[in-house]
């Protein structure tokens, strides 16, 4: 974005207010505020806004319309409000962009604030509010805005679905449907472990774009299916999310140098594409593979940290957990949980305890990691105290209670324990 920007500078020279055509001004700056959106580059936008402010084309509604888009894209609603304050008489495309902001990024409730506010309602609108609701979550109220709008479109359909838990009886509803559409039902079959019905979608689409096939290769990839191989080789275009996908399968095989000449083919590697390798790495035990993609990241996420703190811990490197865990830059209850769990599988129990008590946040993997960490180590009494406060207990926690007691003796308790667990529970070494 940053060289777009300063070839439009050079090319009106040095500031952008020395163009002589206004209409060709504006579009170069509709264009310049379009891109600064589609690639979230606040930095940019604001650069922009001050030579808009700067040309004499401060007023103009069709550029503050584009604004509040660019800052609403760019999460800074602060700046989207004031924008939108100073438009002397918004249209219906200023109200729709407001909602929509404020939609996309999560104030739900500011959102329904203008939407009773705006005059004149459109299909638009009411999409924004549809979807808004659909995203959060909120079910219910995404099918009152969907069942009170005097008009619906495809769009409105397509965000329901996306929303529904129910996404086959709406597609089926549906009186048409897009590309949108047929990618929403088939990620939904795939995620939901339909893979026959994926399967059967993904043959029926009258067309199909980069979504399609990177939704049935992920749905393959996670499951180890060979078939994911297949589609992976006669996809049209290979995408980031595609390899990415592949590699994680290749890796779940156990396969490396597939993972290895997947990620070395990629034109471009992302977070996601490098944690993936690195956890591939990890599988394989190529510890120094994984630390010099992990240096060579442009940028780390926590995922990336995480990757690297479950690499050594996986492959019996306390040390180096604990290194990686104490330099990480960013850390989440993932990074904590691993760190527990390595101290407490090594009989660090002392150790795991007190970072335990100073973790910043719980899960019930945290609890899961003491409790099997009690069990191995015959501490049975802290196993069942630590048991008895859980509010949430899974497969988990019922076999390391189980585990503890079988394994040091204590039959009568274990089959107690046996007896009190839910229903389809297995015992350990079970499947």
């Amino acid at each position: 974005m940053l060289v777009t920007l300063l070839a439009a500078k050079n090319r009106w020279g040095r500031s952008f207010s020395t163009c002589g055509s206004d209409d060709r001004l504006k579009e170069t700056f509709a264009r310049l505020l379009r891109e600064c959106a589609s690639s979230r580059d606040l930095w940019a936008g604001r650069r922009i806004h001050a030579q808009i402010d700067s040309s004499g084309l401060k007023s103009d509604i069709y550029l503050a319309n584009l604004l509040v888009q660019m800052y609403g894209k760019c999460g800074s609603l602060g700046d989207a409000r004031r924008i939108f304050d100073a438009i002397a008489r918004p249209n219906d495309f200023s109200f729709n962009i407001i909602i929509t902001a404020y939609a996309q990024n999560g104030a739900i409730d500011q959102a329904e604030t203008f939407f009773h506010r705006f005059p004149r309602l459109n299909a638009a609108s009411w999409n924004a509010m549809v979807t808004a609701h659909a995203q959060a979550g909120n079910l219910a109220k995404a099918k009152d805005f969907f069942d009170r709008m005097p008009g619906r479109d495809i769009i409105s359909w397509n965000a329901l679905m996306q929303a529904s838990g129910e996404a086959a009886t709406i597609f089926d509803r549906m009186p048409g449907h897009n590309l949108v559409s047929w990618n929403t039902i088939l990620s939904a079959n795939a995620q939901d472990w339909h893979l026959e019905s994926a399967k059967e979608i993904f043959a029926a689409m009258p067309m199909k774009n980069e979504i399609s096939w990177t939704s049935m290769i992920q749905a393959y990839g996670q499951r180890g299916h060979s078939e994911a191989q297949n589609l992976f080789m006669i996809m049209p275009t290979w995408n980031i999310v595609a390899c990415t996908a592949m590699i994680t399968a290749f890796s779940q095989r156990g396969n490396l140098q597939e993972c290895e000449r997947i990620y070395k083919s990629m034109p471009e590697h992302d977070a996601i594409a490098s944690n993936a390798m690195i956890a591939a790495c990890s599988t394989s035990g190529d510890l120094d593979q994984a630390e010099r993609i992990f240096h060579n990241m442009a940028e780390r996420n926590t995922a990336s940290w995480n990757a690297m703190v479950a690499a050594y811990a996986q492959n019996g490197h306390l040390e180096y957990t604990k290194r990686d865990f104490d330099t990480a830059q960013c850390r989440d209850v993932i990074t904590w949980n691993t760190m527990i769990a390595s101290y407490a599988i090594y009989g660090h129990m002392a150790m795991a305890k007190a970072l335990y008590n100073t973790s910043p946040a719980w899960n019930i993997v945290s609890l899961n990691a003491m409790l099997s960490a009690f069990a191995l180590e015959g501490l049975l009494d802290e196993a069942g105290d630590l048991f008895a406060a859980m509010r949430e207990r899974d497969v988990v926690s019922w076999n390391a209670l189980l585990f503890g007691y079988g394994q040091n003796g204590n039959m009568e308790d274990a089959r107690k324990v046996f007896l009190r667990s839910p229903r389809g529970t297995p015992c350990p070494g079970t499947r």
